[in-house]
């Protein structure tokens, strides 16, 4: 199944914020298998394969586990993601319109953890989980375990996203800002 977020972002589209983003991801058997995030007004192109890695405008990103999550960078929705960094010492960087983007940022290490909260859909996030997960990030809900694609109910409930040794400490902090 391909799966298709033509404007994520579309209030910053239609603002002329550079935040928004297309999405495309090929999902087999509840997974992406191939993904491609395109920000054409800010130049950037995020593309993975499973199995093979994920790049950015041509670069292969892979996220260096940071030693701690204190004084990094957390983006998200509020209050939950300013109780989340309160309780990690992170700093809140500003709102990222674009899902996609915001999850593709931690693959390339702009951020160390991003949140989402629940009702996401398939079409917003599935290009970045494969983004991410290539990288050496995991995104996955309170629960631990990694979105599900093409079930009969395409939403999703709050996320968390980070290099997969820190991702416990974000989804703890942010399972107790709930």
């Amino acid at each position: 199944m391909i799966v298709v977020d033509p404007i994520d972002g579309t209030r910053a589209f239609a603002d002329g914020d550079a935040r928004w983003s297309v999405s495309i991801a090929l999902v087999r058997a509840g997974r992406p298998i191939v993904g491609a995030i395109a920000a054409p007004a800010a130049g950037e192109r995020y593309v993975a394969f499973a199995g093979g890695g994920a790049w950015r405008n041509g670069e292969r990103l892979r996220i260096a586990p940071p030693a701690t999550l204190a004084g990094g960078r957390l983006a998200g929705p509020q209050p939950s993601t300013g109780k989340v960094a309160r309780a990690l010492e992170m700093n809140v960087v500003p709102r990222i319109p674009s899902l996609a983007l915001r999850f593709a940022m931690v693959a390339e290490g702009a951020l160390e953890g991003a949140l989402s909260s629940a009702n996401s859909h398939d079409w917003d996030i599935a290009a970045a989980d494969l983004i991410l997960h290539e990288a050496g990030g995991l995104l996955a809900g309170l629960d631990g375990a990694a979105p599900r694609y093409n079930r009969r109910d395409l939403k999703h409930g709050p996320l968390a996203a980070a290099e997969i040794a820190a991702h416990p400490e974000l989804l703890a902090a942010f399972a107790r800002a709930q």
